[in-house]
C-alpha cells in the first residue's frame, strides 16, 4: 500500500484546521448577531421608552444610550464596561429601578451585546469636535507658514510680535478650554506656563499643537446631554459648556484675524487659501482677471474680493508677492 507524502499529509491537517476554525468563527459570528437581535427585542420593552424619548418631565432626563462604549465613562461617571453597565441594568441607579427580577443574566448580556453595536448618532457635541479639529489644523499651518526669522516681526514699534501673538493664542486655547471642562481661569494658566521660556518655532509650534490637543481632550467628554451644563464663561458670566466652546472658537479666529495680517505684511499667503489662490492665477501670472474672481468666489474666499477687483488689468504687480501693491480697503 502506498503511504501518502508528508507534504500532502501537512496540507489536509492545514486544511482541516482552517475549515474547523472557520466553522467556529461562522457560530460565533451567528451566536453575536442573534445576541444581538434578542438584546434589541428587550431594549425596546424595557429602556427605549425612557433612553430615547425626550418629553418625560422627569426631573432629570435618562442619559441617551447611542455610543455609550464609545466614551471612556458613562453618564455617571463610573467606567464605561460590561460589567458596569451590567451592573447597573441589575441594580438600578438613580431614577433608574433595578432590573434584576425582570431580565435573567443572559438576556442582561444580550441587552449590553446590543448596546455594544448601537451607534451614537452625530449631534451636536460631534460638530464641535470636528470644527475645532478643522479650526486647529487651519491655525497650525497658518504660524507654521511663518519664517523663524520672521516671528519678532512687528507691523510698529508699539505693536505686539508674531511670537507674542502666538504665545497669547496657545494661552487662551488653555484657558478657554478650561471654562468648557468647568475649570477656573487660575487652574489653566498653569497648564499655559508650561511653554513661557520656549523661544524656538519649533518649540512654539509644538506648543501650540499641544494646546490643541488640549482641547481634543476637553471636547471628546463634551455630549449632547452635558452641553447645556452650566460652567463660567470668559468674562465671569455663566454659560453653557458648549457656549464656553463656542467663545473659545471666537477667540481663536480673532487670534487668526490678527496674525493673518502679520503673513500678509511679509507676502505670505495663508495656506488655507493658497491653493485657491493657486487655482485662480497661473504659475508666473501676474494678471487677475474676471474668472480669477468668479474661480476664488467658487472656492469661497469671497474676502479677496476687493483685493482681486483692485487688481483687475494692474499688469505687473504681483499682490501675492508685493505687500506695498495691495490695494487699500
Amino acid at each position: 500500500m502506498k503511504l501518502p507524502s508528508f507534504a500532502s499529509v501537512c496540507a489536509g491537517f492545514m486544511a482541516s484546521v482552517c475549515l474547523i476554525s472557520c466553522s467556529r468563527a461562522g457560530v460565533t459570528n451567528q451566536q453575536h448577531a442573534d445576541a444581538q437581535q434578542r438584546g434589541q427585542a428587550i431594549y425596546a420593552v424595557w429602556c427605549a421608552s425612557c433612553h430615547d424619548a425626550g418629553d418625560l418631565h422627569l426631573v432629570k432626563d435618562p442619559p441617551n444610550l447611542r455610543g455609550v462604549f464609545l466614551r471612556k465613562t458613562l453618564p455617571s461617571g463610573a467606567p464605561a464596561t460590561d460589567k458596569q453597565v451590567q451592573k447597573t441594568i441589575s441594580e438600578g441607579l438613580g431614577i433608574m429601578p433595578p432590573f434584576k427580577q425582570e431580565l435573567t443574566e443572559r438576556e442582561i448580556g444580550d441587552l449590553v451585546t446590543f448596546l455594544h453595536g448601537l451607534k451614537a448618532r452625530p449631534g451636536a457635541a460631534d460638530a464641535i469636535r470636528s470644527h475645532w479639529k478643522h479650526l486647529s489644523h487651519t491655525f497650525i499651518e497658518m504660524v507654521a507658514a511663518m519664517p523663524e526669522d520672521k516671528y519678532d516681526f512687528k507691523p510698529t514699534k508699539k505693536s505686539s510680535s508674531f511670537r507674542d501673538l502666538v504665545m497669547r493664542a496657545i494661552e487662551d486655547n488653555y484657558t478657554n478650554m478650561g471654562y468648557v471642562a468647568g475649570k477656573s481661569r487660575q487652574e489653566s494658566e498653569k497648564f499655559a506656563q508650561t511653554y513661557e521660556n520656549i523661544t524656538t518655532r519649533a518649540g512654539i509650534l509644538d506648543a501650540l499643537e499641544d494646546s490643541y490637543d488640549y482641547g481634543d481632550m476637553v471636547l471628546a467628554d463634551l455630549s449632547d446631554q452635558n452641553a447645556s451644563d452650566m460652567v463660567t464663561g470668559t468674562g465671569g458670566e455663566r454659560t453653557t459648556r458648549v457656549g464656553a466652546a463656542l467663545q473659545a472658537f471666537e477667540d481663536t479666529m480673532d487670534h487668526y484675524g490678527n496674525l493673518v495680517v502679520y503673513l500678509r505684511l511679509n507676502g505670505i499667503v495663508p495656506p488655507d487659501v493658497a491653493e485657491d489662490v493657486g487655482k485662480a492665477i497661473a504659475p508666473g501670472s501676474t494678471q487677475i482677471t474676471s474668472s480669477s474672481v468668479t474661480i476664488l468666489q467658487g472656492n469661497h474666499v469671497g474676502t479677496h474680493r476687493q483685493h482681486l477687483e483692485g487688481f483687475k488689468g494692474t499688469g505687473s504687480r504681483a499682490w501675492t508677492q508685493n505687500p506695498s501693491a495691495w490695494p487699500r480697503a
